[in-house]
Parts: C-alpha cells; sequence; structure tokens
C-alpha cells in the first residue's frame, strides 16, 4: 500500500489489461493477488492463453501464435473471435482466460 491508500491491486487494475503478461497474471495469482476477470468488448484484438493445449471447440484453422478479433460476445463464459492465418503487428491484445 502506498500513502495514498492504493494497493497493488489497485494499481494493476487501473492498468490497460494488454500491459500485464500472462506471467505476471500467473505470478500474482500464485501469491493469492486475483485481478477482476476482462471483459472483452466487440473488436478487442485477442490470443491464445499459453496454456490451452485444445480449445473447447477445437483450433478451427487457427494456431497457438494465432491473433484475431473479438466479433461477439454472446454471454460471459463465450467470445466468437475470427483469426487471421498472418502474423499482426502493433495490436492491442488481450488473452483468453
Amino acid at each position: 500500500m502506498d500513502n495514498s491508500g492504493m494497493t497493488l491491486r489497485d494499481l494493476l487494475e487501473g492498468l490497460p489489461r494488454e500491459w500485464i503478461s500472462e506471467d505476471l497474471m500467473e505470478a500474482l495469482a500464485n501469491k493469492g493477488v486475483h485481478l477482476f476477470p476482462t471483459v472483452y468488448q466487440v473488436g478487442d484484438w485477442v490470443k491464445f492463453k499459453s496454456t490451452v493445449a485444445t480449445p473447447i471447440y477445437g483450433w478451427q484453422g487457427a494456431t497457438q501464435t494465432s491473433v484475431g478479433f473479438v466479433q461477439s460476445v454472446p454471454d460471459t463464459d463465450n467470445l466468437f473471435v475470427s483469426f487471421y492465418s498472418v502474423l499482426v503487428k502493433n495490436v492491442k491484445l488481450v488473452f483468453l482466460y
């Protein structure tokens, strides 16, 4: 906690989620620090979390390193994502958890 009364968690929650690496999220979870779940919106750029061995609905042409964008968010447990087969650079990335 700093002298403003903010904790590390408060500071991290204020950052854009794509600034927080998957490794940092895992390390925080191992220390008992859990951030609020990411709220995905249509148009967000996403990729698979490195620990995903097989997605629930299969790869459908995507790979572990594929980058795609959210097309729709029908509910809190599902996203419809279009993945590209070419490498895309300089985009906002969030992780699917």
